[in-house]
């Protein structure tokens, strides 16, 4: 069995105000295909979960593309907690999580209302799809 390649990329967010919308794009550079296999956000502010003004980070493939990662704030989702790494739920599947070197992720910071601030890190782990 041979090893797995693996590919750890991080981004910082500086602080997006409660009343933006903004959406960031990265892609990961690498020679090959590689899969999105887990993510991170790790904030540097503090939401705490509520039915309304809650925020929403979104991962897609490719500008306004296809939903393949999200994590929220709303009644139901998760509070952020400063300095703690909160996943990133994977709903995506097959060749959707695959990436070439120029495959751009689209980061969507969304809010409901008056949300809260978004601000901290997306950090993604990367594994060698194929050559």
């Amino acid at each position: 069995m041979s090893a797995q390649e693996l590919y750890i990329q991080s981004m910082d967010i500086a602080a997006v105000a409660s009343t933006t919308e903004e959406e960031r794009h990265l892609s990961h550079g690498l020679d090959g295909t590689y899969k999105l296999e887990a993510a991170y956000f790790t904030p540097t502010a503090a939401v705490t979960a509520a039915a309304t003004n809650f925020v929403t980070v979104a991962l897609n493939k490719g500008a306004a593309g296809t939903l393949i990662a999200s994590v929220d704030t709303d009644a139901t989702g998760v509070s952020f907690v400063v300095g703690t790494p909160t996943a990133i739920t994977i709903s995506g599947t097959g060749t959707d999580l695959e990436f070439t070197a120029t495959d751009g992720l689209e980061v969507d910071l969304n809010k409901d209302g008056t949300g809260g601030t978004i601000e901290g890190s997306i950090t993604l782990r990367w594994v060698r799809a194929r050559v």
